[in-house]
């Protein structure tokens, strides 16, 4: 089942506070990546206050130095940490995540330019570093991924359901930054 998620901006008008927006945001699975869905919640290229309530529209998933992007995320039960090549009729145009993936042997395996700050709000899902540890996170935990190579994969009988902001950072191991 695919639900929505409710946003609710608030924002500035003649110098008072007003809701700018409260819109309904789907929850989209993730081309080549089964098991996976996320919310786009809001994304920005620097910081601004979003007065005009809306999201800009951003061509990248994850962001440049100074920008952010905050998600939701569900991790279906029995999801392992992987990603299929994504076929042409099944790319929906939108930024993704799997052009970070890792050719390595490690399927899901990824990294990225940025500090990303995530909240487990109901189940448990497992992080796996590229050198094989592995941290088992559950509802309630906090983590701060900081550009590792990592995969995140759910053994659990019941889905994750998560909240993660990526905030863009300087990353010598990353291409382009």
């Amino acid at each position: 089942m695919f639900v929505t998620r409710r946003r609710v901006v608030t924002a500035h008008k003649d110098k008072r506070a007003i809701v700018a927006s409260d819109v309904q945001l789907p929850m989209d699975p993730v081309p080549g990546m089964k098991g996976w869905r996320i919310c786009d919640v809001w994304a920005a290229a620097d910081m601004q206050l979003p007065d005009t309530g809306e999201r800009q529209n951003v061509p990248w998933y994850f962001p440049p130095v100074g920008g952010f992007r905050c998600i939701q995320v569900v991790i279906d039960a029995h999801t392992v940490a992987g990603h299929d090549a994504v076929e042409a009729e099944l790319d929906d145009g939108k930024p993704s995540a799997l052009s970070h993936m890792t050719d390595n042997d490690k399927p899901g395996m990824h990294r990225s330019a940025s500090v990303d700050v995530g909240f487990i709000v109901e189940g448990s899902v497992v992080c796996e570093l590229d050198d094989g540890e592995t941290m088992t996170l559950h509802a309630g935990d906090t983590f701060i991924q900081g550009g590792t190579i990592h995969a995140w994969s759910n053994p659990f009988d019941t889905p994750c359901y998560m909240v993660a902001v990526s905030i863009g950072a300087n990353h010598a191991l990353v291409e382009g930054h």
